[in-house]
């Protein structure tokens, strides 16, 4: 009886959030929109609205959380019916309650708890995110003043926080009902990655907390982030003492060594560990490829063969060329390196297994 109440619930809370959506469509519809935002955000009142915020903004304006990113893909089901899922569902679910409970062991905060039905929670935010694309797609065909850049084949880029207010410190004027935390959602369309290998600077550095997907790494990576010229990917970073490197700022990183074999920073390292990294270590395990769970250094970038980061919106990307900085942040050399076919095999495999990988979503 409690699960049929939590599935009403949910179903009646789907239907009310697309209503309040249409009506807020239709509201705005005798202003012309000279550009129409593509984000949506659900947040801690569930109404969905439609936003040109970014992702990095939506996590930065919001209290601090732990947050995950997942991909969509489309695609068809076994009875060829059109079909909607998230890339390793679970995996995301599990770092989104994971990561809260030791952050809010971390913060003392253990009166604060997660809904059991999060997970139904964060879907049914989903499907209300995909219902307003869908909405903004035909106000647009219908000359409402939307931008035609809402396709029927788009996929979408989907951040889920878990936040509470005393995480920020506003216990006092911003509780939730239970102590329960607030499930906020980012929902945007997912860009094209790039279609030839890419730059990446390689600078001194390390994130702290590294195996909860915090928030406020959002903040802390910005200077870094800004430091990058366009052409440049990705900011791996390395331990200067040392040479060994760990992570991007928003991706696991690999090397290929001299032998082929595939190195990379272990589960116990002090990294987040990726959706995606976990697709690449399955995917070496059925080709036949030996993975060693190594910190990659700098100081041996030499024997490198090869190298490719991973993340949710890059899936796996070879990379071409790699600049090295010292500890005063001063560009030393760059390294260029050849197509790899270890790393073609991984690519390769990985895109294949996304979809066998995902779980349906759409309601």
């Amino acid at each position: 009886w409690i699960l049929f109440e939590s599935v009403l619930l949910l179903f009646l809370s789907t239907l009310y959030l697309r209503q309040i959506f249409r009506h807020r469509l239709l509201s705005a519809h005798s202003s012309p929109i000279p550009i129409m935002p593509t984000c949506i955000v659900i947040d801690g009142n569930g109404s969905p609205t439609p936003t040109s915020c970014s992702q990095s903004d939506f996590l930065k304006e919001n209290p601090r959380g732990v947050y995950t990113t997942m991909r969509t893909l489309r695609g068809t089901n076994a009875d060829n019916k059109p079909e909607v899922r998230v890339f390793e569902w679970d995996f995301h679910m599990a770092r989104l309650r994971d990561g809260m409970a030791t952050l809010l062991q971390e913060t003392n905060l253990s009166h604060v708890r997660v809904s059991e039905h999060f997970t139904d929670v964060v879907k049914c935010q989903l499907n209300a995110c995909m219902e307003c694309h869908t909405a903004l797609k035909h106000e647009g065909a219908e000359g409402s003043g939307a931008v035609d850049v809402l396709a029927d084949d788009d996929n979408y880029r989907v951040s889920v926080l878990l936040t509470h207010p005393q995480l920020a410190g506003h216990e006092e004027t911003q509780q939730t009902p239970n102590n329960e935390c607030s499930i906020l959602t980012h929902c945007g369309i997912l860009l094209p990655r790039p279609k030839t290998a890419a730059h990446i600077y390689l600078k001194p550095g390390s994130r702290s907390q590294a195996k909860v997907k915090d928030s406020l790494w959002i903040v802390q990576r910005k200077a870094l982030e800004d430091a990058m010229p366009p052409d440049v990917n990705e900011t791996v970073l390395f331990d200067p003492s040392s040479g060994t490197i760990k992570e991007g700022l928003s991706s696991n990183f690999f090397i290929v060594n001299k032998d082929g074999e595939v190195v990379t920073c272990g589960d116990d390292g002090g990294i987040l560990l990726g959706s995606m990294r976990k697709g690449v270590l399955a995917c070496c395990q059925q080709e036949n490829i030996v993975v060693k769970m190594l910190e990659p250094n700098v100081n041996s970038i030499e024997d490198w063969r090869g190298c490719f980061i991973t993340s949710t919106s890059r899936i796996v990307l070879p990379i071409n060329k790699v600049t090295l900085f010292d500890e005063q942040l001063a560009k030393t050399r760059e390294v260029v390196f050849e197509e790899n076919e270890v790393v073609n095999t991984i690519e390769r495999g990985v895109n294949e297994q996304l979809w066998n990988n995902s779980t349906p979503v759409r309601n």
